[in-house]
């Protein structure tokens, strides 16, 4: 049965050919050159890497297996070959070449079993992530970090100063389920998704609670996934459950005004991000319509949404 959300400007989201079978592909992030997506499928415990100009040229897409299983990855622009990675239990950068991993900071103790989920390198350097329950019957133990960043350096090196390992900084929880991480274009407004809360909670900079927002249409089987905030300071956020991607505008730290969709084959669509030329690129996991993967909205597309907005 389809969703209907209260918006009338819609786009449709194709499927990429990229790698077949993916199981759980999260995560997608454009390398700060603009030359390369990176993305995760955290069920086969892979880091995946393609040229962005090359998207639809399935040969391009190559991968690195992962000791563990990878909530996300965000690339560094102090070290582009080694982006850091969120494992079970900790934040690690991870060498393409060798594979080899460095702890940049392990995951607190928590009241219940826990695991690394989302997380992303803020404009000002320090790098936020979220843990989510791994038991579903346990009570919510997940908790929304953020590791400062040293001299404002984007950088866990940075962070950590000098290779000790960095302290991480609890902002926010407890929450079962913490996702999509996102600033304003300014910086001046991070986001973050209680995903079975059904909303989006903003901050300041230095993490300090703003607001919560409800994600219209949100339920029990149509939950806010992954976030992404435009450059126009529009959210983004992927219904997991629902084949949608909703585009959210702000109207104060408590409420969105939805003012788009991009229907997505599959029912649950996990993250997005933003192509240097204002298309998106989408990842899905796989549901009982078949195997995830990914899929591209032309920035033609994306432009459209965004005029009907105006």
């Amino acid at each position: 049965m389809r969703t209907e959300w209260p918006t009338a400007a819609e786009a449709v989201a194709e499927d990429l050919p990229g790698p077949a079978g993916l199981r759980l592909a999260e995560s997608p992030r454009v390398s700060v050159d603009g030359r390369t997506l990176w993305f995760v499928d955290i069920s086969d415990r892979r880091l995946w890497r393609a040229p962005i100009a090359r998207l639809h040229d399935r040969a391009a897409y190559v991968s690195r297996e992962l000791p563990a299983e990878p909530g996300f990855v965000a690339p560094d622009p102090a070290a582009p070959e080694s982006p850091l990675v969120g494992f079970p239990d900790g934040l690690f950068r991870v060498d393409w070449a060798t594979g080899e991993r460095e702890l940049v900071c392990a995951v607190p103790p928590a009241e219940a079993p826990v695991r690394i989920n989302d997380g992303a390198v803020a404009p000002d350097g320090s790098v936020w992530f979220g843990t989510m329950n791994l038991g579903a019957e346990d009570a919510p133990a997940g908790t929304l970090f953020r590791v400062a960043a040293g001299g404002g350096a984007a950088s866990a090196e940075a962070a950590t100063g000098a290779g000790a390992e960095a302290v991480a900084q609890a902002l926010d929880g407890p929450a079962a389920c913490w996702n999509g991480i996102g600033w304003s274009p300014d910086g001046a407004v991070a986001y973050a998704t209680d995903t079975l809360g059904g909303e989006i909670r903003s901050y300041t900079a230095q993490g300090e609670p703003l607001g919560r927002i409800p994600v219209p249409g949100a339920g029990a089987e149509a939950l806010p996934d992954g976030l992404l905030v435009d450059r126009s300071g529009a959210l983004w956020s992927a219904i997991w459950g629902g084949s949608v991607v909703l585009r959210l505008r702000p109207e104060s730290a408590h409420a969105v005004r939805c003012v788009g969709a991009i229907r997505v084959a599959g029912a649950r669509p996990t993250a997005l991000a933003e192509l240097p030329d204002g298309g998106l690129v989408i990842t899905r996991a796989a549901d009982a319509a078949g195997s995830g993967a990914l899929a591209h909205v032309p920035a033609a597309a994306v432009a459209r949404l965004r005029e009907a907005e105006e």
